[in-house]
């Protein structure tokens, strides 16, 4: 009797060990199966966020490259508004080439567009040693910057080989490791002006807007030149240029001949800003012809630096 009960003992003990070794399984299983989801769902949930970080960025770049577009179209508008001025024969409206920004507001953002006459400007091609080393001088109080330059810029225009006086070109441009010499021959555009031997990038952003190869003169026309170019002709102090300036703007209302060029060709500048800051600047050097059938040519069109600091009409 006693063997029997403890056989029944034994079997009770083992079934009641396996029931729970399979509850306590069944629980470990299930514990893991939830570990696995939620490990699942982490991962879901990162790749959604860069999916919608990724979305996001695409419909950013697609939103800036439309306005970038429309900025685009802006600015090439503001060359033609600048030329339907120009061409105005109603003195009153006609844009004056003083280099003065004109404000042109429109429904996708501002546009900013100014004249200013070339003739106004240093000719690379026809202005003296003097005057170049002038211009320089008014940047830079190095006097050996402003002669080797002013040499540098006369010996790449000049048809002959011989060289200008503290400059020896053939050296001086293999001494560089530049695999050219000078042209000896005109500045046929003033980008030019980047392959003359001491030119930097600095100064020739410093002088870009006050050097032209369309005036064909000599000295530049005073009554329209650019500030930079009107330190260079004379000693004047900041403020008697700048109230040079200001007369040429009272005399838009008064007489408006005195500002008259003495060429038709103009560098037009249209800077087109939209209400996210996306901006396009694009200049225009252009000719008046005074032929009714095609009143003006376009010598050059490109994009050009957005200029800081601008002064404008409004």
């Amino acid at each position: 009797m006693r063997i029997a009960y403890s056989k029944i003992s034994r079997l009770t003990e083992t079934v009641a060990k396996m029931f729970f070794d399979k509850h306590v399984n069944q629980r470990k299983n299930h514990g893991f199966a939830l570990v696995v989801v939620l490990w699942g769902i982490v991962v879901l949930s990162l790749i959604m966020m860069a999916f919608s970080a990724d979305t996001r960025m695409e419909i950013k770049m697609a939103r800036n490259t439309i306005e970038h577009t429309q900025m685009r179209a802006m600015a090439d508008g503001g060359i033609e508004i600048a030329i339907y001025f120009l061409l105005d024969s109603t003195s009153k409206n006609r844009w004056l080439p003083n280099g003065i920004f004109h404000a042109v507001k429109m429904k996708e953002g501002d546009l900013l567009v100014n004249v200013q006459d070339e003739g106004g400007k240093i000719d690379l091609n026809m202005a003296s040693k003097e005057l170049l080393q002038k211009l320089f001088s008014s940047l830079y109080a190095d006097a050996q910057i402003d002669t080797s330059l002013a040499d540098a810029i006369i010996d790449w225009r000049d048809k002959n080989d011989l060289n200008q006086l503290n400059y020896v070109e053939k050296s001086g441009y293999r001494e560089a490791g530049l695999a050219y010499g000078a042209k000896h021959a005109p500045f046929e555009s003033v980008r030019e002006l980047r392959l003359v031997l001491g030119m930097t990038d600095e100064i020739y952003d410093a002088i870009q807007l006050a050097v032209t190869v369309y005036s064909q003169q000599a000295e530049p026309n005073k009554k329209t030149a650019p500030v930079q170019v009107l330190k260079a002709l004379s000693d004047l102090s900041e403020m008697e240029l700048k109230k040079i300036l200001a007369e040429r703007e009272l005399s838009k209302e008064s007489d408006e001949q005195t500002m008259e060029p003495n060429i038709g060709v103009y560098r037009i500048q249209s800077e087109a800003k939209g209400g996210t800051g996306v901006s396009f600047s694009r200049y225009a050097i252009v000719r008046l012809t005074g032929i009714k059938e095609n009143p003006f040519w376009i010598y050059e069109i490109g994009r050009s630096k957005i200029i800081e600091n601008i002064s404008k009409d409004e």
